[in-house]
């Protein structure tokens, strides 16, 4: 017969110690601090994904219309706002005939943008990616256009667009007589919205306050950085822009592609 105890050893039981209980706590936030950024990556990967579906959607809106209109892009009315992101309603309704959705309309990454206030704003939407179809028609009147930079005279100057076939002159360099040609596989139609104020002389891209109750932002952030942005050129493509390759092209605010 077995003398051994029915019982299992009290020893065998005992709890964690203090220092086996410090070292799984070590080792779960170690994995927390690897998970929680990997997991924060994957979802701005799969909003960039997202983002880079509205634009395909809304180039295709565009393109639709222009099939229309004899090869013209949508014009901006006098009544359309004066930051890039602004548009008509008359022009939103366009897109939206034309197959576009309101979502398409705001990059997921700058939801905060999608507000009834905001598709109602006054006379016209304000929008979540820059524009830049031409402001204004000729001879018309309204909100001034955003300054571009001369193409004439910076090489990282624009032109507002009027045509699904456009080409644009640019100068090689600044003071420089040799110019490209920017056909529209080049020529930028809309971009994530990469915005900036200017505080004692300094490009802050933290929250920028407009006419709106709501504060405005960058929609793809890296830290306190900009990330970059999709871009939709004349041709249909979008790809992205990392933020290093962005220029500051129109001013107050700064906007940036």
């Amino acid at each position: 017969m077995s003398n051994r105890s029915p019982h299992p050893d009290r020893r065998a039981l005992a709890a964690f110690t203090l220092v086996e209980l410090l070292i799984s706590v070590s080792i779960i936030a170690l994995l927390l601090s690897i998970l929680v950024p990997t997991l924060g990556r994957a979802r701005e990967l799969t909003r960039r994904a997202t983002c880079a579906a509205n634009l395909q959607g809304l180039s295709r809106a565009v393109a639709t219309y222009g099939a229309d209109y004899r090869t013209q892009l949508p014009q901006f009315s006098a009544y359309c706002g004066s930051w890039l992101w602004d548009i008509s309603y008359l022009n939103r309704d366009y897109l939206i005939e034309c197959g576009a959705q309101r979502r398409m309309l705001y990059c997921p990454s700058g939801l905060y943008q999608d507000l009834d206030q905001h598709w109602w704003f006054g006379g016209f939407t304000v929008s979540g990616y820059w524009w830049f179809h031409r402001r204004v028609p000729p001879g018309g009147t309204g909100w001034t256009a955003k300054p571009l930079l001369d193409p004439k005279a910076n090489p990282d100057g624009r032109k507002y667009l009027v045509h699904l076939q456009e080409d644009l002159q640019v100068v090689t360099a600044a003071g420089a007589t040799t110019f490209r040609t920017l056909g529209p596989g080049d020529l930028e139609l809309a971009a994530d919205a990469t915005i900036s104020s200017v505080i004692n002389g300094q490009d802050f891209f933290g929250y920028t306050k407009g006419g709106s109750t709501q504060p405005h932002r960058t929609s793809h952030m890296d830290g306190g950085n900009p990330a970059g942005g999709s871009i939709m050129f004349l041709d249909g493509h979008v790809s992205w822009r990392d933020f290093q390759d962005m220029r500051k092209r129109a001013f107050g605010p700064e906007h940036w592609w």
